[in-house]
């Protein structure tokens, strides 16, 4: 309230001023202010203080604050978001409840937030999460904002990324899907450009956070920094995308703790994939999965290169490659066929046999059980074939001649005797008079 001044008049007694009641009700007002500024009694209304609104009227809700510039007090109302943009509020406030002002959070979106960061672990409360980005223009944009180093390694996924990179597919024919066999095992090994505060710099090593603790053969041309051997297996960490952190355990390089500080040394440094064994066909990690095509099933499959075995069977074993690579070869059904002893005097034949002979080698039809004949019928006639196309033979009982105590071989220069013992017919004229009546004897015979 203002001072109220006692209005006096113009002269004495003039009767222009205050009457005595007006006069003394405010000498009591002005009393009744100062006694409630010194806290001894009265009480001062707030819309009478000097600075203040005279009424409450259309200030209701309304909360006190000084001036900017320190003049006097404004009564502004509580406001959200909505006053600034239009957009819809995120906080509102509730005076239903007598003597309370209670401040309600409407509507949370941290897109209104340009660095949004979470205060602990966040409970989707079932509800799904969609559209995540995982590119390297999002990574470069965490990085950009938050002032961090990071890969994309240190991205959430989402299921289409995670079917197309690492997980089964969910559809017809699907499956996990591995990538083709390297062209070369140049992709196993990483050369260092130096070494930067105690880790091995690989500038754009391409090294995933899915190697933490992978297993790396360290070696050098030259001499060897402080702290590893060449030759030795280490374990690695990704601090970012151009280095490589050495650690002496796989649970350390896991940890983050003990990390090799690197200095000094000589030469070329580099590291190499342990899985990686040169010993083994093709260019393969020791420790992958392999596709389909590149496998063989046990329950059958054909092989499109040969197939070494371990060692010989039975009393070989051990003998190793005396002949060369192809010793271990495994024998096909045909090779085994083929190389089976094989009879020059027998024509065979069984039930399992084959009177065309498709898949024997030549000179081998019927020599041997598994190139035997089917039918009688068709070994007589590869015997009567054998016998028109073989060179007379004198038989089991031809006998060498020989001279000068059985050392020569004696040359027969004329057939027949021609001298004969008296009394004795010539045995060569008597056979070839005979010749015809023999040859019909014989035929006879075997006809019969």
């Amino acid at each position: 309230m203002a001072k109220q001044g006692i209005d006096i008049g113009i002269e004495g007694n003039d009767g222009t001023g205050d009457s005595i009641r007006e006069s003394f009700r405010k000498v009591n007002e002005n009393f009744q202010e100062l006694y409630a500024v010194f806290g001894i009694g009265g009480q001062i209304s707030f819309t009478d203080l000097n600075d203040t609104p005279n009424t409450y009227e259309g200030n209701e809700n309304k909360v006190p604050l000084v001036k900017s510039d320190g003049s006097g007090i404004n009564l502004l109302a509580l406001a959200s978001d909505n006053s600034l943009d239009g957009t819809p509020d995120t906080i509102g406030f509730d005076f239903t409840v007598d003597g309370k002002v209670i401040v309600k959070q409407l509507v949370s979106k941290l897109s209104n937030d340009p660095e949004p960061i979470l205060g602990g672990p966040m409970d989707a409360a079932t509800q799904p999460i969609a559209n995540v980005s995982v590119t390297q223009a999002a990574i470069d944009t965490f990085n950009s904002v938050h002032g961090t180093n990071l890969t994309t390694g240190a991205l959430v996924i989402d299921k289409n990324y995670a079917d197309r990179s690492y997980q089964a597919k969910e559809v017809a024919g699907g499956g996990l899907r591995l990538g083709d066999e390297p062209a070369d095992a140049t992709g196993y090994a990483y050369t260092a450009s130096g070494i930067s505060l105690g880790n091995l710099t690989i500038t754009a090593h391409g090294i995933t956070a899915g190697f933490l603790g992978a297993e790396m053969i360290f070696n050098s041309t030259g001499t060897d920094p402080f702290g590893v051997v060449s030759g030795t297996s280490y374990y690695i960490t990704i601090p970012d995308v151009n280095t490589v952190a050495l650690y002496a355990t796989e649970e350390n390089a896991i940890s983050g703790t003990a990390r090799i500080q690197l200095s000094g040394g000589s030469g070329t440094f580099s590291i190499t994939d342990a899985a990686y064994d040169a010993t083994l066909r093709g260019n393969w990690l020791n420790n992958v999965a392999l596709p389909r095509k590149s496998i063989v099933r046990r329950q059958g499959d054909d092989m499109t290169g040969a197939l070494n075995l371990f060692d010989h069977p039975g009393e070989l074993s051990g003998t190793g490659l005396p002949n060369g690579p192809d010793d271990l070869q495994a024998a096909t059904k045909l090779y085994v066929d083929n190389a089976a002893a094989q009879s020059t005097v027998n024509l065979y034949v069984s039930t399992a046999g084959n009177d065309l002979q498709t898949f024997t080698p030549d000179g081998k039809e019927g020599r041997a059980p598994a190139y035997a004949y089917r039918t009688i019928n068709a070994a007589a006639r590869k015997a009567e074939e054998l016998i028109i196309a073989a060179p007379p033979e004198p038989g089991p009982y031809m006998q060498t001649m020989t001279f000068g105590n059985s050392l020569t071989d004696a040359l027969t220069n004329t057939v027949g005797i021609t001298s004969p013992i008296a009394n004795r017919a010539n045995a060569r004229a008597i056979i070839v008079a005979n010749k015809e009546f023999i040859a019909k004897e014989v035929t006879g015979y075997i006809d019969a």
